[in-house]
């Protein structure tokens, strides 16, 4: 294949790359630096096109929404419109989300520019109306959430470093150091 037979490929959303999340029908969600949500189909139409508040970090898809991190906030949004259907404002930057069976649960972190550190951090349980259920803050900071079949499992950074597992709702059920 060379570069002329896949130009059709090319999708322009009009700012920086800061995610990119691929469905199972072959169409493509992407977030900007600057918040704006684009999703194509498999061929290359614009399906729809959405402005979130800022840089969107993480996507998820479940059901008929799309859930983003974008800036300070958790958003969620129409799979089928790119609609907002509800923001969320966590504490610090947004930073994972991902969808159990019961909620949604995102991560957050506070940068100190002082400290050139991370300092505090969450991770939030959100009901799908985009009410806040649960928050567990620590110094620690989630670098990421993974689902492991029923479970959450969020990989923990300095000082303790380890893992922590919640349940699908958000509970803390296990946390290693």
């Amino acid at each position: 294949m060379d570069l002329s037979s896949c130009a059709w490929m090319v999708r322009e959303l009009g700012e920086a790359v800061s995610c990119v999340h691929l469905l199972d029908d072959n169409s493509i969600l992407v977030g900007g630096w600057d918040g704006k949500v684009k999703c194509w189909s498999d061929e290359g139409d614009l399906i729809w096109e959405s402005q979130t508040p800022n840089r969107v970090s993480s996507i998820i898809v479940n059901d008929k929404f799309v859930y983003t991190t974008s800036g300070l906030h958790l958003v969620c949004m129409a799979h089928d419109s790119g609609e907002i259907v509800w923001e969320t404002a966590l504490e610090g930057s947004a930073d994972a989300v991902v969808v159990t069976g019961n909620c949604v649960i995102a991560s957050s972190s506070v940068y100190d520019i002082e400290h050139n550190d991370f300092l505090e951090s969450a991770i939030w349980a959100v009901s799908f109306e985009g009410d806040v259920l649960k928050t567990h803050r620590m110094d620690e900071r989630p670098w990421t959430l993974q689902l492991s079949e029923h479970d959450v499992v969020a990989g923990l950074g300095r000082p303790k470093s380890g893992w922590m597992k919640l349940d699908a709702d958000g509970a803390i059920i296990e946390q290693k150091e």
